[in-house]
């Protein structure tokens, strides 16, 4: 009999814990979709806010930011930028800016990753929510020149118009639960906050109450699966996965992993112990997954992670032949 190939094992979304994670979340309002940072407590929108409100916002031209990356740009007078973050976030004020440059910013971050990690757009301006009088408000501006590193808080009339970055904190979502405790996106961001700090048990009380109130949102039973995934309860994650996936037959986050729980269900069985009573149990295992890791390639045709898992599994699989 042939021997079986070496499983390589593949994490389920590994995710880094430190002192800035990246994520993402969706605005419910528009379904656009925003990567977000963690800098210590709070999490920040890395991307400018898109979302059309309506009133108080025009789109950037060239000529109103020369920076190519500004160009097309919503952008806000003050007023409308008060209120225009999705719900549960809020327009960071100048001490919030201030204090993330203090506690992790120039100095300790390259100027290639400046746009990733710092809350704020090379070359341009983004509002605060810091009054200065009836007529200004602060600018936060971040720029490289030849000077080197420049960051500056600037006062601009309200009537100006500029982009917009949010933030929020799980302090600040929870107490937006506690005034609305069935706004569904609300508990996803609540949701989003726990998972990405590996606080399932958290994560889990937030997610069923969502089910609760909308039992036919594909997100919360992939979320309930993601859990179980990693509090190695492979049976009820499945279950929520392919909750998940008849609900929307092409959601590729449900199908990879639906596809991955059970990759790893087989490569745990062969890494304990490898014999001929426990082939089938692993190749039972691979042909599960291998139909759901088929349609998330087709999906997204150019991934090279699902490429090399589908080629182990037909490997593995033929060595039965």
């Amino acid at each position: 009999m042939k021997q079986l190939i070496a499983f390589t094992f593949t994490v389920l979304f590994s995710i880094s814990l430190s002192a800035q994670t990246i994520s993402t979340m969706a605005d419910e309002r528009d379904g656009k979709t925003y990567e977000i940072t963690k800098i210590g407590d709070k999490w920040w929108m890395s991307d400018i806010l898109k979302f059309e409100p309506e009133s108080g916002y025009k789109i950037a031209d060239a000529e109103t930011f020369t920076s190519g990356n500004r160009a097309g740009c919503i952008i806000y007078n003050w007023t409308t930028a008060q209120d225009v973050c999705p719900a549960g976030w809020l327009l960071p004020t100048k001490e919030d800016y201030i204090k993330i440059l203090n506690e992790y910013g120039f100095g300790k971050i390259d100027q290639e990753d400046l746009y990733d990690k710092i809350p704020g757009a090379l070359n341009a301006f983004t509002w605060t929510s810091s009054n200065v009088n009836e007529e200004k408000a602060y600018l936060y501006y971040v720029v490289f020149n030849a000077a080197g590193k420049l960051v500056q808080v600037l006062e601009s009339s309200k009537e100006s118009f500029y982009p917009v970055k949010c933030m929020t904190s799980g302090e600040h979502l929870l107490d937006q639960h506690k005034k609305n405790p069935n706004n569904i996106e609300l508990l996803k961001n609540l949701t989003n906050l726990y998972l990405s700090d590996s606080n399932y048990n958290e994560a889990l009380v937030f997610i069923n109450k969502a089910i609760a109130i909308d039992s036919k949102n594909k997100y919360f039973f992939y979320a309930r699966g993601f859990v179980y995934d990693n509090l190695e309860k492979y049976d009820e994650a499945t279950l929520n996965y392919s909750t998940a996936i008849e609900l929307d037959p092409d959601y590729f986050d449900a199908l990879y992993s639906i596809g991955i729980c059970n990759y790893n269900m087989a490569a745990k069985i062969y890494n304990k112990d490898i014999d001929g009573n426990t082939f089938d149990q692993v190749n039972y295992f691979l042909r599960k997954a291998l139909p759901y890791i088929e349609k998330a390639s087709k999906l997204q045709p150019y991934n090279e992670n699902l490429a090399n898992i589908k080629n182990t599994i037909n490997q593995q699989l033929d060595t039965k032949k």
